[in-house]
């Protein structure tokens, strides 16, 4: 995947290529100018690196290799800004050829606080089934969990770490089921605290609940994790390998999991990462899959994901060799101030990959600022909860304004989810400033919300509903608001009545 800078300058790697063919790091300028910032060779340095970067306060790039270094079973490296300066921070296999600190690393770096470095390898560890791994500033390296199967096998993916400082991740395989890679399961969803205690939160079983996840997790502000396996799912007949085409899955804090999406084929095959966006959408790229594409069909897809469910496919890449679109997306996404997302595929374009741009996604512009109180109160039955919210945010720097009149807006209150239609609201008196209102009734529950501004790019919002569903919602509230292309969500400690 990629990452940017302020100014707008993409950073990435790629696994071939360069004076040797074993990988290099670049940066792309705002106006598409490639810079080659290391190449790398098959020495003690690392080669082939497959995931992406990193990036410190002082613009320094960390990432990880599958192979080179001093046992050829791949590095963590450190690269300055200007490319200049290159050092290897870390050879994994020191004990060649038993490699208990782990070997062939094919996810990406996190960082705490402290600057220390947080991953995986895919194999390695006390059973050869991949690690979990801490490398600290001074250089100090810590297996801080070794893999033994049935707990997961082949950790491809990075971390995720919460507030607390616990790391959750995905292995391949693994996990004591039957079937899949082998005999050895059909992987995990884990979660490791910072004493180093794993727990397995879900054992795939490769029917319509997913297999082989390799891509990692996002979180919401409820603890809910949203992933992707590239299998399983039961959709997709012959075009996919085993049980299905793959599926997006959210895995509740309590381990229980939701198939939000399956997919099959036509609609794209073996999705990979997620993001969301300030509104709740989720996005993500296939490698393979997608409608006919000027004729040319399979090359994988970017999807949206709505929080109701709702998917789309937001473009389909193209497979043929006269298409310079891209072909095969295997990395994650990343969205700019504007809302654009852009990614790489890993063939297509001149037959080497391409980094692309895609605008009119919907991807939500996230508000510079959020803030909000919140008032429940639970009735003695279903659907008689009511809500009254009050609230401010200030659009971001990218944003080109709301016009509640024309644009949809999505209120989401803990376990509570509500639409209002563009044209729903009216403007006060007709002026483009406003306020805002709306008072009606949507899917029975009665609705009355005002928006009004009070300085540049900064709105007062109040939401009141009546014979609402809120059950289940406890402290804190996630609070998620989105209007038009512009959202925002802020967890609110509510004062709830009974």
């Amino acid at each position: 995947g990629l990452i940017a800078d302020s100014s707008g300058n993409l950073y990435g790697t790629t696994i071939q290529g360069g004076a040797s063919n074993t990988g290099v790091v670049f940066k792309l300028s705002p106006g598409g100018t490639e810079t080659v910032l290391h190449s790398f060779k098959l020495d003690s340095n690392g080669a082939n690196p497959v995931a992406g970067l990193i990036a410190d306060s002082a613009g320094n790039l960390y990432g990880t290799t599958e192979s080179g270094g001093a046992s050829q079973r791949g590095v963590v490296f450190k690269l300055s800004p200007d490319g200049t300066s290159f050092m290897a921070l870390h050879s994994f296999c020191v004990d060649f050829p038993l490699c208990s600190d782990g070997r062939f690393p094919q996810a990406g770096l996190i960082a705490d606080s402290a600057g220390n470095l947080y991953g995986t390898t895919r194999l390695g560890g006390a059973s050869d089934n991949g690690v979990v791994f801490k490398l600290s500033p001074d250089g100090s390296f810590a297996v801080l969990h070794s893999f033994t199967g049935s707990d997961g096998f082949l950790p491809e993916a990075g971390l995720i770490a919460d507030n607390a400082g616990n790391l959750y991740g995905t292995t391949l395989a693994g996990g004591g089921g039957s079937g899949c890679l082998g005999s050895s399961g059909c992987g995990v969803v884990f979660k490791l605290s910072p004493g180093g205690t794993e727990t397995v939160l879900h054992s795939f079983t490769g029917g319509s609940d997913g297999s082989g996840p390799t891509a990692g997790l996002i979180a919401d502000s409820a603890g809910n994790l949203y992933g992707t396996t590239t299998n399983g799912g039961g959709g997709g007949g012959p075009e996919c390998v085993g049980s299905g085409c793959g599926v997006v899955f959210k895995l509740s804090p309590g381990g229980t999991e939701t198939v939000l999406h399956s997919f099959s084929f036509s609609d794209g095959a073996n999705p990979g990462a997620l993001i969301a966006d300030s509104a709740g959408n989720l996005y993500g790229t296939t490698l393979t899959g997608g409608a006919s594409n000027g004729g040319a069909a399979h090359g994988g897809v970017v999807f949206k994901l709505s929080p109701g469910g709702t998917y789309t496919v937001l473009y389909t890449f193209c497979r043929l060799p006269s298409c310079s679109d891209g072909d095969m997306p295997a990395a994650g996404l990343i969205a700019d101030n504007a809302g654009n997302l852009h990614a790489t595929t890993s063939n297509g374009g001149a037959n080497a990959g391409v980094v692309f741009k895609l605008a009119g996604t919907g991807f939500a512009i996230p508000f510079s600022a959020f803030r909000g109180k919140l008032e429940i109160e639970f009735g003695p039955s279903p659907k008689t909860d009511s809500f009254e919210l009050k609230a401010r945010f200030t659009l971001g720097s990218a944003s080109n304004g709301i016009n509640p009149p024309t644009e949809p807006l999505t209120l989401n209150v803990g376990t509570f989810t509500t639409t209002i239609p563009p044209g729903s609201f009216k403007a006060h008196k007709g002026s483009i400033f406003g306020p805002f209102t709306f008072d009606g009734v949507i899917n029975g529950v009665a609705l009355e919300v005002r928006i009004a501004p009070t300085g540049a790019k900064r709105y007062s919002f109040r939401a009141e509903g009546d014979n609402a569903s809120l059950t289940g919602t406890a402290n804190p509230v996630p609070v998620t608001l989105s209007l038009g292309d512009d959202g925002g969500t802020v967890s609110v400690n509510a004062d709830i009545g009974h």
